[in-house]
């Protein structure tokens, strides 16, 4: 199970799935966005082609800023789960 998995859901490492006893998913993005540090931050989902492409465009933009030292850039991005998969 993975720190961003929500509540509820059932994964291979937690078949009776998240409860609250592990606590909620961890807001990545949210946290990293009150600090001063970063320039660039996004959340992309692999889930079909034109998020594909997005989240293409938001690494490339994420690692410009780095090469051109404006700082501190994030991208945080989920795949979708295989229904029986392992």
């Amino acid at each position: 199970m993975a720190p961003t998995t929500p509540l509820g859901q059932k994964t291979t490492t937690s078949p009776a799935a998240r409860i609250r006893v592990e606590g909620p998913p961890l807001r990545v993005c949210e946290l990293l966005a009150t600090l001063d540090g970063p320039t660039y931050i996004e959340r992309v989902a692999l889930t079909d082609a034109k998020n594909h492409l997005r989240t293409r465009k938001a690494i490339r933009k994420a690692l410009q800023n780095q090469i051109e030292g404006r700082g501190f850039s994030f991208v945080e991005y989920s795949l979708p789960v295989q229904a029986g998969g392992k």
